[in-house]
């Protein structure tokens, strides 16, 4: 299940000092990786082409 859909239909049964804890430990590494994508990217860094997920494709 999609982490999104979780927090959406499934909130009552959320750890927030858990997503807290993922947060605070994983977005600095998130941050620093997203930045090097951009960085060897070419062209506008504000468009990013990103695959579809399986939801989208209904795979």
């Amino acid at each position: 299940m999609a982490f999104r859909n979780i927090l959406i239909h499934g909130h009552a049964n959320v750890d927030d000092a858990l997503v807290w804890q993922v947060l605070t430990d994983k977005l600095p590494q998130l941050e620093t990786a997203v930045g090097t994508l951009l960085a060897e990217s070419p062209g506008d860094p504000e468009v990013i082409d990103v695959p579809a997920t399986r939801e989208e494709t209904g795979s």
